[in-house]
């Protein structure tokens, strides 16, 4: 990531190696990645050790992270690589473990864990880094002062002032509203898990329960399927015309509720959930 190298491609149609490009732009300043943590915890063995709990909360500051960037294909590269500057890092974590039954040969475990965790870019190169595009367009993951690692943005719907969707006049199809929008973070605010072992000799059996929340994702698979048409949510018009929930602008820039039919139902729904579409 230093210095420029290339690839040899030894299978192709000529009897020599072929050479290829690498598709990352290398960077001869980058800086070593440094990493302080302040944590805090406490351990708890409770009923000769029948009832255990752990807990820790952490304060971190990474300097010179490595990250890719996105650059234009006009350069020979697909991504340049960069130190993203100063990224704080704080979070909690919880064990739990417990034996509500012991008897003989027979024991019953059970156990849980929780950990919350926020981070906040407080330093960076440039003021908005693109760090990821999605394929075939949609949500685009940004880097910017004062947000997060893994913030989502994209297209989104042009609103009225009370929120309402804006759809063409002559169309009926809804309109793209200009520049990106924040759409949420891509990585889980909250983990948590919940375990239970029975035992019985040397015979165990074990289930495990695991979950993540608060994270927010754009799937091309829905966009696509939706705008051809292969999900149940696009089967109202499907011979008559569909009409949008939302507002047509007035050319006095009052609004009315939409009355517009839309008959292109392919384009209507692409308009909804076309892949350029991450709202």
């Amino acid at each position: 990531m230093l210095a420029y190298n290339y690839n040899l491609a030894s299978n192709g149609i000529y009897p020599d190696s072929a050479m290829t490009n690498p598709t990352i732009l290398p960077n001869p300043n980058l800086k070593p990645l440094k990493t302080t943590t302040i944590e805090v915890g406490t351990e708890l063995r409770l009923f000769k050790n029948r009832l255990n709990f752990d807990f820790a909360a952490y304060l971190g500051n990474t300097k010179n992270q490595i990250l890719s960037r996105i650059v234009d294909r006009a350069t020979g590269y697909n991504v340049a690589v960069f130190n993203v500057g100063k990224v704080e890092n704080k979070g909690i974590e919880v064990a739990v473990n417990g034996t509500p039954i012991q008897a003989g040969k027979f024991k019953w475990e059970l156990t849980g864990t929780f950990t919350a965790n926020r981070n906040k870019i407080v330093e960076l190169a440039d003021s908005s880094v693109v760090l990821r595009t999605g394929a075939l367009g949609g949500g685009q993951i940004v880097a910017n002062v004062g947000g997060s690692m893994g913030d989502l943005y994209g297209n989104g719907y042009q609103r009225s002032a009370d929120g309402q969707i804006v759809y063409d006049a002559v169309t009926g199809n809804a309109k793209t509203g200009t520049g990106l929008i924040y759409l949420g973070n891509t990585m889980p605010k909250f983990r948590f898990s919940f375990g239970s072992t029975l035992t019985y000799g040397s015979f165990s059996v074990n289930g495990l329960f695991d979950a993540q929340l608060g994270a927010v994702a754009h799937s091309l698979t829905f966009s696509r399927m939706a705008a051809l048409g292969k999900l149940n949510l696009t089967l109202p018009g499907r011979y008559n015309g569909v009409v949008g929930d939302g507002v047509i602008q007035n050319s006095n820039g009052t609004y009315r509720p939409n009355d517009v039919v839309a008959t292109n139902l392919e384009s209507f729904y692409t308009s909804l959930y076309g892949s350029d579409q991450a709202e």
